[in-house]
Formats: structure tokens, sequence, C-alpha cells
């Protein structure tokens, strides 16, 4: 399907996230490290190094400005199985 994520490999993480440090420039610091990909909408989960927080990364906006995602890691990944593949965080 064209929906639902995908987690990425080693490679792909230095990949994604260099291509990210490269379009954003100066304004990317490294403290966040994008590690999935949301299929169908070329939008990212990462996850901030300096706030230990997930970051909903939606790919038309700078990283500095992407949203929270309030849940520990943990607790996405357990929703994130219970709910198949639902983008819970999006909805109230």
């Amino acid at each position: 399907d064209i929906d639902g994520y995908k987690f990425f490999s080693v490679e792909e993480i230095i990949k994604e996230n260099k291509l990210l440090a490269d379009s954003e420039e100066e304004r990317w610091t490294g403290e966040r490290i994008v590690f999935c990909g949301i299929l169908g909408e070329g939008n990212y989960i990462a996850f901030d190094l300096k706030t230990k927080l997930l970051l909903d990364g939606f790919h038309e906006i700078y990283s500095d400005e992407w949203e929270t995602i309030p849940l520990s890691f943990g607790e996405f990944l357990k929703k994130l199985i219970e709910l198949k593949g639902e983008k819970f965080w999006l909805t109230s």
C-alpha cells in the first residue's frame, strides 16, 4: 500500500539525514535524527537528541519547526502496533 511507515536501515538514516542537512543548510543543527518515513506523504518521524522527544517531520517546513509527538518512543511503538499504522498522533 501507499500508506504506512518505513523504519530506515542505518544506511537509509545516514542518507535521509544528509539530504535534510544539505537542503536546510545552516538551519540544520544535527540535533534531529530522522529514522522513519511516512509512506505516501514524504514526511518523517524523527528523534530530537536535545529534548529526547519524537517529532512529526512534515517535509514542507524546516526541521526546527516540526511538532512534537507527545509520546515516549515505547508508547509510540505500542500505539503504532495496536492501531495497525493509523496516524494516531494527528487526531485528537
